[in-house]
């Protein structure tokens, strides 16, 4: 149930196992990115993450909690 395989289709990261390399070639393809890519990734990367932000999302859980 985690959002995880959105990552990628969001612009915003990538899901990969938790393999010491793949972790490093990540890190490797992040350092070699152009600046403004890697500004997109970051933008999209706080603009993924705000989908699951609390306070962004409050309705969600109090209609949630309603149907309990």
């Amino acid at each position: 149930g985690t959002p995880w395989q959105k990552l990628d289709e969001k612009g915003a990261g990538w899901w990969i196992p938790a393999e010491p390399n793949k972790v490093a070639e990540c890190v490797d393809k992040l350092l070699l990115k152009e600046s403004d890519a890697y500004e997109d990734m970051r933008a999209n990367a706080y603009a993924f993450s705000r989908e699951f932000d609390i306070y962004s999302n409050i309705s969600k859980w109090t209609e949630t909690i309603c149907k309990l």
